[in-house]
């Protein structure tokens, strides 16, 4: 049996992912309501360095694989 995510397991292990790597001012857009949207949500953040980015990243893999 397939194991269910939520949107919102997703998106509280992405935001942990962030927050883990010290991910700055995160944004959590919601784009439900535009119907030509990709997307239900859009998740953005600041690092200040090319390898703080890519730490996020993998991070942000991590949990994503693990929810």
């Amino acid at each position: 049996m397939a194991k269910e995510v939520t949107t919102k397991k997703l998106l509280e292990g992405i935001i942990e992912g962030i927050r883990n790597r010290k991910g700055e001012q995160i944004v959590q857009i919601d784009l439900r309501k535009i119907k030509e949207a990709p997307v239900e949500y859009m998740i953005i953040a600041q690092g200040n360095r090319h390898t703080q980015v890519a730490a996020i990243a993998a991070e942000v893999d991590d949990h994503v694989r693990t929810v």
